[in-house]
């Protein structure tokens, strides 16, 4: 660095080797990046005495610098504007790739009045340095007025220097960060749309048949067709229902709908509404319940989750299986102040690889008959509810969801947010 000003002589080194321990702390607890940067300048104004600062971003594809950061009693009025390649002593110090000690900067050819004028501020002296990663700018940091009408000297800038290394490194990491997780996001959603327009296409193939024979009766005046394609026609539309339901459920948060209820009835209902399904499939479906007291329960929520468990047990058998059963179990716990129900089979179990993937969205073992959400809604609303769902599973031996749910003895207030809309 070559200095702009008269050498003075360094305050002791312990001031720089306090300055960077604060720093490296700010940097392992602090995990939101605009909220780092302003630490970090913070930390600066305070250990060079400084009336005001500021951290500059270098925008790439317009060519410019803009405020990231900017502190001091007029810093609001500066966050909008951009500096122009060559406007400015940031921009001095950038393209000349070191630090710039100015204590004098009202008579400096390279000072940039634009930005004095707009937020109403007098810049006496400064100290501006590069932000620099493997070559590449990320910007400037500026430490602006020396309190007392002190001049800056090279330990400031030396400080401001080290610190501009870190802020470098933190902002590039924050930067690689967020670029994994964009390209995550979008794999998932790319792999979740194709998951769905598989499903959707499939349902809807499923229906265009049946079209075609009621299209085709019409023309030959034969309604008995029609009466044999309206069924298939009825689980199309349910199945398109209920894909578009599941959807709904996952994408939106909501808090539960409580009404008094008993949960045992419930789950008497879920049974009941699936023993002939598990009778075609030569399932004996059996409920072991103990009475419960009533509570106040998100009744439709819990009831679809509970019939989604339920049905995934059943179908989890293979055709033709000798003394298929599926059990539903209903207790409280000793104290009474949480209920649990357990879904178990006697099916052929769950993989280990497959335990790990399956309460994720998206994911299904069923392939086009699935959108892989009915597990992940299901685990939504047991935490939506203050409960859990979890699963024990033994290759050969069959499987057991648990849902374990907190009982709401007194009625809830009323909700303050806005009534879900579906």
């Amino acid at each position: 660095m070559v200095p702009e000003v008269p050498y003075r002589a360094p305050v002791p080194e312990q001031r720089i080797i306090d300055t960077l321990y604060r720093v490296a702390g700010f940097m392992s607890e602090v995990t939101d990046l605009n909220r780092l940067l302003t630490l970090i300048m913070s930390e600066s104004e305070e250990v060079m005495d400084s009336e005001a600062s500021a951290c500059m971003l270098y925008d790439e594809p317009s060519d410019e610098l803009y405020f990231e950061v900017a502190l001091g009693e007029k810093a609001d009025q500066v966050k909008t504007m951009r500096l122009n390649r060559g406007a400015g002593i940031a921009w001095a110090c950038l393209e000349k790739n070191q630090t710039l000690l100015v204590n004098d900067v009202q008579t400096d050819k390279r000072h940039f009045s634009a930005t004095d004028e707009k937020a109403h501020f007098i810049t006496r002296n400064l100290v501006a340095t590069p932000m620099l990663f493997r070559g590449r700018i990320i910007g400037v940091l500026e430490v602006l007025n020396k309190r007392a009408g002190q001049d800056y000297d090279e330990q400031d800038a030396k400080i401001l220097t080290i610190v501009a290394d870190q802020a470098a490194m933190a902002i590039e990491n924050a930067r690689l960060v967020e670029r994994s997780i964009q390209r995550e996001r979008l794999a998932a959603i790319g792999a979740a749309v194709s998951g769905i327009a598989h499903h959707l296409k499939n349902i809807i193939i499923s229906i265009k048949g049946p079209i075609s024979l009621i299209k085709m009766a019409f023309q030959m005046n034969k309604f008995e067709i029609i009466a044999d394609s309206l069924p298939i026609l009825d689980r199309g539309s349910t199945r398109m229902e209920q894909s578009v339901k599941e959807m709904l459920d996952y994408s939106k948060d909501r808090h539960p709908d409580l009404e008094e209820g008993n949960l045992g009835e419930l789950v008497e209902e879920v049974t009941s509404g699936c023993w002939q399904r598990a009778a075609d499939l030569g399932v004996e479906l059996r409920a072991r319940t103990e009475p419960l007291a009533d509570s106040w329960l998100d009744k439709l929520r819990l009831h679809d989750a509970i019939l989604n468990m339920v049905g995934n047990a059943i179908e989890a058998h293979v055709p033709d299986t000798p003394d298929a059963w599926v059990e539903v179990r209903l207790r409280a716990t000793p104290k009474g102040n949480r209920h649990i129900v357990e879904v178990a089979d006697n099916g052929p179990g769950i993989p280990p690889d497959i335990q790990k993937k399956i309460f994720q969205p998206f994911f299904s073992t069923k392939g086009s008959k699935g959108t892989g959400l009915g597990l992940a809604v299901a685990q939504k609303v047991m935490e939506e509810n203050g409960g859990s769902l979890s699963l024990e599973s033994e290759l050969g031996k069959g499987t057991t969801f648990t849902f374990i749910l907190p009982v709401v003895r007194q009625a809830p207030r009323l909700a303050s947010s806005p009534e879900d809309p579906r």
